[in-house]
């Protein structure tokens, strides 16, 4: 019996441990948790307005129905930190406003030239962020770079909402993508920021 019971306890643990890495196996179907505090990251000396270019991104859809989303802002250094509203869940349009910030250059007099998506929970966090130099070598057009904070990387497709994981190493891990851009994390995570509130009419689809 002990051989047995030795035996089946081994298995037991093996059993465990595949279901907890598989628990860390990020996948596409993570990003669209509700369970996410939002925030998007801009920064750039062309970037006049956060709330002209989120009012922009609100008009894109024909006018029928429309909603006032409370957004808030909070500035750190350069960088301005918007925080989504708890009502918006829609993580598609998440990603799409973060991008969307990047403008269309030369045509375009207001947009940044970085941006990141942050989506924060206790349980799980990842960001996207644009690259322009990475995304020329690799032959990219409208994708951002994405990083879970267990340091699994992905590129995301925008327009078609097409999640690819990637090992490039040129892709920033977690914690050196806010490290590098002098951000703490803590201090969103902890809610320390001083945020304005701010209304945006978006028209809805």
């Amino acid at each position: 019996m002990g051989f047995f019971n030795k035996l089946f306890g081994i298995e037991k643990v093996a059993q465990k441990e595949l279901i907890i890495k598989k628990e860390r196996i990020c996948s596409h179907d993570n990003l669209k948790s509700e369970i996410f505090e939002r925030y998007i990251l801009v920064k750039g000396e062309n970037l006049k307005s956060v709330e002209s270019k989120l009012k922009d991104y609100g008009e894109l859809p024909a006018k029928g129905n429309s909603y006032t989303y409370q957004f808030s802002k909070a500035q750190v250094g350069d960088w301005s930190i918007i925080k989504m509203p708890s009502d918006f869940q829609d993580y598609y349009g998440f990603h799409n406003i973060a991008y969307w910030f990047l403008g269309f250059p030369p045509e375009d007099n207001n947009y940044a030239d970085l941006t990141i998506g942050l989506s924060v929970s206790d349980s799980l966090s990842y960001a996207i962020y644009n690259n322009y130099n990475l995304k020329n070598v690799l032959g990219l057009e409208d994708e951002l770079f994405g990083v879970f904070d267990n340091d699994e990387k992905f590129v995301l497709s925008i327009p078609f909402d097409a999640f690819k994981k990637s090992d490039n190493k040129y892709i920033k891990t977690f914690n050196n993508l806010f490290k590098d851009i002098e951000i703490d994390l803590d201090l969103i995570k902890n809610k320390s920021l001083d945020f304005e509130e701010f209304g945006i009419l978006f028209n809805e689809k």
